[in-house]
């Protein structure tokens, strides 16, 4: 669809933008830069395009780029929840962690509910050895609508065991 859009009207900026979005989803980097590059060249506010740009330079983990693109997502859109997570994260990879802090509480403090959010901010806790809250936070990965881990299986959530088979997996490595 963003295709034939495009067809009609190739300085459509959004329609470059959800092309890198799609481009991302399918693991095609290359494709994702060029069509995120290409929005900003006919819109420089638009402000997915820069926040793509900066989960795209996290992942490479190229933390002082993602930190540029983050905060000029914010900059045009102060109350993208999403990109203070971001912006959280790639500080607390770049070892800024007083500023990652403040950016999550920043986050939670505007959207307490954020499944992101929550499990950025266990980060920290956990680095301090806040282990209650921390452990707490942690389990935000397991909600929201993008999970980092899925199961098919029900959760276990303490109930005995007995003529049961109970599935570990392993995380973080």
């Amino acid at each position: 669809s963003f295709e034939r859009a495009l067809a009609l009207a190739p300085e459509f900026a959004e329609a470059h933008c959800n092309l890198g979005i799609i481009a991302l989803d399918e693991m095609d980097s290359g494709r994702a830069k060029e069509c995120l590059h290409r929005a900003l060249a006919l819109d420089p506010q638009l402000t997915a395009a820069h926040c793509n740009l900066g989960i795209m330079a996290l992942d490479e983990m190229d933390f002082e780029r993602a930190i540029e693109c983050l905060k000029h997502a914010l900059a045009l859109d102060p109350e993208l929840t999403q990109a203070y997570c971001n912006l959280g994260l790639a500080l607390y990879n770049a070892g800024r962690i007083a500023e990652s802090e403040r950016v999550i509480a920043e986050a939670l403090e505007r959207n307490p509910g954020n499944a992101l959010a929550r499990l950025y901010s266990s980060f920290s806790l956990l680095a301090r050895g806040e282990w209650r809250s921390g452990w707490e936070r942690f389990e935000a990965r397991l909600e929201g609508d993008h999970p980092t881990v899925r199961f098919i299986y029900p959760r276990w959530n303490g109930e005995p065991v007995t003529g049961k088979r109970v599935l570990v997996c392993g995380e973080q490595g």
